[in-house]
């Protein structure tokens, strides 16, 4: 499976916590994560990197209603 796919299964209409977040969504928040980590870090797809892009896309949902 893909992170896409992963995430989706998560926090897509349908997923575990039903957020609805599309692809779209966090493919764009994938790749900012990715710019951001520190050298020696590594995207490697697990949790962590899911919860961390979940917050992201949840950080700009919070600043487009404010």
């Amino acid at each position: 499976m893909n992170f896409t796919g992963y995430m989706l299964d998560f926090y897509g209409p349908k997923g575990i916590y039903p957020f609805g977040f599309t692809a779209e969504q966090i493919s764009l928040a994938t790749q900012l994560y990715k710019c951001r980590l520190k050298q020696g870090q590594e995207f490697l797809g697990d949790s962590i990197d899911r919860e961390n892009v979940r917050d992201l896309i949840l950080e700009a949902r919070a600043e487009v209603t404010n």
